[in-house]
């Protein structure tokens, strides 16, 4: 598996545990800041699929160009 996907859940799983609101075990410093608000799911996906792009903005292409075409 690739490093920049690692590296990305993570960033996205930290982003999220930063938003969460699991009600009585857990509320997140932000999400008590603003009132209780759970944006845990969109935190994580959007820290998570930026930080991908930015990391692996130039080996995705690299690996695509080095897939074989399917003969049709």
């Amino acid at each position: 598996m690739e490093l920049a996907a690692l590296v990305a859940l993570g960033i996205g799983m930290i982003a999220a545990a930063v938003w969460l609101n699991a009600y009585s075990p857990y509320v997140s410093p932000l999400s008590s800041r603003i009132g209780g608000s759970d944006f845990s799911i969109f935190m994580g996906m959007i820290f998570g699929g930026v930080s991908y792009y930015l990391l692996a903005r130039k080996s995705v292409p690299a690996e695509a160009e080095k897939t074989p075409v399917a003969p049709q």
